[in-house]
């Protein structure tokens, strides 16, 4: 049987579609992988803030189908010592829970980076979300999960390794209704 014949845009969105599960797949292969093996950072020094830019856009690219108006408060960091690969890792499990997390497909996210006695202290939050105070309590446990459609459990864990790794530490907050992390 003959393949019917696909336009230019029907490929370029097919294209897109399978570069998208693509990453997913990935995302979670590389979540199974980080949890079931000590990890050993290479740090060098680098730059914290093209790091998390990377990373929004990477998880925006999965989610181009919702409305998200991003807001961007960053002082000027000088280089710090981080394992580029891993916390960009890191900000992308924030950032994605973040995105799964908004109604209705919009909403707005912010970020903030300040240097805070020689460290950089990053805030990361949205709109229209707030999470359950008995659900704070266990969000970095290994394998907890809130139901998240394919979820395992294993994201915000493998935050707190990594964040843990760059010897920092991370929180989670309701404000005014919406969470934020500050790893």
């Amino acid at each position: 049987q003959m393949l019917p014949t696909l336009t230019p845009e029907q490929t370029k969105n097919y294209s897109k579609d399978l570069d998208i599960s693509i990453h997913k797949v990935d995302a979670m292969l590389s979540d199974i992988m980080e949890a079931s093996r000590e990890m050993k950072y290479e740090l060098v020094p680098g730059n914290i803030l093209a790091v998390l830019n990377l990373a929004i856009k990477n998880v925006s690219r999965c989610h181009s189908n919702k409305k998200v108006d991003f807001y961007y408060n960053y002082d000027t960091i000088p280089l710090i010592d981080i394992d580029e690969q891993r916390m960009c890792r890191a900000f992308e499990n924030i950032i994605d829970n973040a995105f799964d997390c908004l109604p209705r497909r919009k909403g707005f996210m912010w970020f903030s980076v300040k240097e805070e006695e020689k460290t950089a202290k990053i805030i990361i939050g949205n709109s229209h979300s707030c999470i359950s105070e008995d659900k704070i309590k266990k969000i970095f446990q290994n394998r907890f999960t809130a139901g998240k459609k394919g979820g395992t459990g294993l994201g915000l864990s493998i935050v707190t390794k990594v964040v843990n790794g760059h010897n920092g530490s991370i929180i989670v907050r309701n404000v005014q209704t919406a969470p934020y992390f500050v790893p």
